[in-house]
């Protein structure tokens, strides 16, 4: 399956863990200054522990967005939007990467904002009854997303774990990810109740990411958190297209703790051995990763933060 080839893309991180407001961009990315404007006020972003994004796909005189999640609680998606010109009202179409409270806990503010039915694509699994095994035993429930409380809004949801067009054919979600590593296990400490019994989690089926080729450079590949593990996603969009090369990696790798050394070892090795030309670790990427990333991958690597502009 492949989509259509953009001319050129911007990503735009309206939601993440890091807000950095004096920290220099270069050609590639644009990052937003804390500056005062004209009546000498200055606009602060605002972070949280989430990621939302607004993927920009330019191709012929034609341009398609989507957005890729909504945060943890809203807020900083609308404030951060405003701040940067951004008209959420428009907004068509969107992808859930997984079933998650800090990448859809904003979904009730931007349904308020909408003018226009949004088709809203996410697995199955995203729905699901979920609970976190702290490490004395105890389970503790979970941020239900239930869709019932968004019927009267204009979101459409498209449940499906199979690979799906948004953009006009453009933009390719992932679909349920293959697990091929031996390093990445997913999420160990979830569990979710499946016909009224509790079981494992750890795979995370609804992990899902999005990808789009720009002309001339490749493949580019959007996560979420990579819960289906960033190497496992890489490899099955390039299975997906048939393309024996990524151009870039961006979006959250959740390789923060617990995940243990030897798997942010050997994921660094990964793709320092696929060999992206940009690489942008945003949200539950962990400090230790990123910083084996730049020093692996220093040419190629870009840190994510709130409101900056990747240029592709």
């Amino acid at each position: 399956m492949t989509p259509h080839q953009v001319d050129r893309a911007e990503i735009i991180t309206l939601v993440d863990n890091l807000s950095d407001q004096v920290m220099a961009g270069d050609e590639r990315i644009e990052r937003p200054k804390l500056l005062p404007g004209p009546d000498h006020r200055v606009n602060p972003l605002l972070a949280e522990h989430g990621f939302a994004a607004l993927i920009r796909l330019f191709r012929g005189g034609e341009v398609r967005e989507v957005l890729l999640d909504t945060g943890l609680t809203g807020r900083p998606l609308l404030h951060n939007a405003g701040q940067l010109g951004i008209d959420l009202g428009r907004v068509e179409e969107m992808v859930l990467s997984h079933g998650h409270f800090d990448h859809l806990g904003g979904l009730a503010a931007l349904a308020g904002r909408l003018r226009s039915p949004v088709r809203v694509v996410a697995h199955p699994d995203a729905t699901l009854r979920r609970f976190l095994k702290r490490p004395d035993g105890q389970l503790v429930a979970m941020p239900e997303f239930l869709t019932e409380n968004f019927a009267d809004t204009p979101l459409r949801f498209e449940f499906t774990a199979e690979p799906a067009f948004l953009a006009g054919g453009a933009l390719l979600t992932t679909g349920q990810v293959a697990r091929t590593t031996e390093f990445e296990f997913g999420f160990p400490v979830q569990y979710a109740e499946r016909e009224g019994q509790l079981e494992s989690d750890a795979l995370m089926h609804d992990d899902m990411a999005v990808l789009f080729v720009v002309k001339g450079r490749g493949l580019v590949v959007l996560t979420g958190c990579g819960h289906a593990g960033v190497v496992n996603t890489v490899r099955h969009a390039m299975n997906l297209t048939g393309r024996d090369k990524v151009y870039a990696v961006l979006g959250g790798f959740h390789l923060q703790p617990p995940v243990s050394d030897e798997t942010i070892r050997a994921t660094v090795d990964e793709l320092a051995a696929l060999a992206p030309q940009v690489l942008m670790a945003t949200h539950c990427t962990g400090f230790e990763a990123q910083a084996r990333l730049r020093h692996a991958l220093p040419e190629a690597f870009v840190l994510g933060t709130v409101g900056s502009t990747l240029r592709l």
